[in-house]
């Protein structure tokens, strides 16, 4: 009984860990959407969402 729970306690604190260190260490933070306002031939103003980010691979 006494080893199933310290089992169980030690998966518990496993899982905690890892979601904490996926959570502190996504670089995603430093992504950004810039709007850009233009006008078309006709004169109707267009906005153009870009997505910026500065890392290299985004998963």
């Amino acid at each position: 009984m006494k080893r199933s729970i310290l089992i169980l306690v030690s998966i518990l604190i496993l899982t905690l860990s890892v979601l904490t260190f996926i959570r502190f260490s996504n670089d995603h933070i430093e992504c950004g959407t810039i709007v850009k306002k233009e006008v078309d031939k006709n004169g109707n103003k267009i906005n153009k969402e870009e997505h910026i980010c500065k890392e290299k691979y985004n998963f």
